[in-house]
C-alpha cells in the first residue's frame, strides 16, 4: 500500500494480466486502448484523455496508480516528472485533498464517448479492427449479436477482447445509469455535478473497496508491446 500524503488507505489489485492487456491496448474499453495506442506510437495523449485514463486505471481498474505514472513517463515525449507524478497522485486521491477534490474525481467513459467521440472516429483511427463496426456499436463491440460480429469482420474474443467488468462497460453497454452504476463516484462527474446545481442529492462518498487481487505479482514491471499490436498501431499511423 503506497497510502501518500494523504494517508489513504486504498490496496490496489495486482494482476499481471490485466496490466499488460492495458499496456498493449488491448484492455477491450475502446477510448482507452485508443489513448494507450496513441500513445504508444506518437508519445502523444490529449489532456482529456491522460485523464479519463488515468481514472479508468485508478478507480475502475484499481491498479496502482504509479503504473499509469510510470507508463506516461515511459511513453510521454512531453513529460515532466513533477506534473506526471503530481498529477497521478490527485487522480488516485492520495494527494492530501480527498477523492472527489484537486482532480480526483470518476470520468464516466459513456459521457466522455457522447461529447468527444460519439461517432467513434477516433477510436477507428486507433484500432483497425473496429472499422467495419456500426457506429451504435463502435464503443461497446461486445454487445453486437453473432451475426453483427460477422458482417463486421470482427469476433469478440479473438480479434478484440471483452473488458473487465466496471462502471464505465456498464454505462457503455446501455445496461444501467451512471449513478446506479458507480453511486459513490458519480457525483464527482459533470452530470452528476450539473444534477447537484439542480438541487439533486447525490453522493461524492469515496470510492468502494476494490475487488480482490488476483495473485501477487509486483505490477510495476511494463511490459513491451507485443510485435501484433505495434505493427497494427503503425499501420493506423500510416494512414
Amino acid at each position: 500500500k503506497l497510502r501518500g500524503p494523504g494517508r489513504v488507505d486504498l490496496p490496489w489489485v495486482h494482476d499481471a494480466d490485466l496490466v499488460r492487456r492495458l499496456f498493449n491496448g488491448k484492455i477491450g474499453i475502446p477510448l482507452v486502448d485508443a489513448a494507450i495506442r496513441e500513445m504508444t506510437v506518437s508519445g502523444f495523449m490529449s489532456n482529456r484523455a491522460r485523464q479519463f485514463v488515468a481514472s479508468y486505471i485508478v478507480l475502475e481498474l484499481k491498479l496502482d496508480w504509479r503504473i499509469g505514472a510510470e507508463l506516461f513517463e515511459s511513453l510521454l515525449v512531453d513529460y515532466d516528472v513533477c506534473a506526471n507524478w503530481g498529477n497521478w497522485m490527485r487522480a488516485a486521491g492520495v494527494s492530501g485533498q480527498g477523492f472527489g477534490n484537486g482532480g480526483s474525481r470518476w470520468f464516466n467513459l459513456a459521457e466522455e464517448r457522447d461529447r468527444f467521440d460519439a461517432k467513434g472516429e477516433y477510436v477507428r483511427l486507433w484500432l483497425p479492427e473496429l472499422k467495419h463496426v456500426p457506429d451504435r456499436y463502435v464503443h461497446s463491440p461486445w454487445t453486437m449479436s453473432g451475426q453483427e460480429q460477422d458482417d463486421a469482420q470482427l469476433r469478440i474474443g479473438k480479434d478484440y477482447p471483452v473488458p473487465p467488468h466496471t462502471p464505465s462497460k456498464v454505462t457503455l453497454e446501455g445496461s444501467g445509469s451512471a449513478k446506479d452504476a458507480a453511486p459513490d463516484w458519480y457525483g464527482t462527474t459533470r452530470d452528476g455535478k450539473i444534477k447537484q446545481k439542480q438541487g439533486e442529492s447525490v453522493a461524492t462518498g469515496p470510492p468502494p473497496a476494490p475487488r480482490a487481487s488476483k495473485g501477487r505479482g509486483r505490477g510495476l514491471s511494463r511490459p513491451k508491446p507485443d510485435s501484433a499490436t505495434t505493427a497494427q498501431n503503425q499501420e493506423a499511423v500510416k494512414r
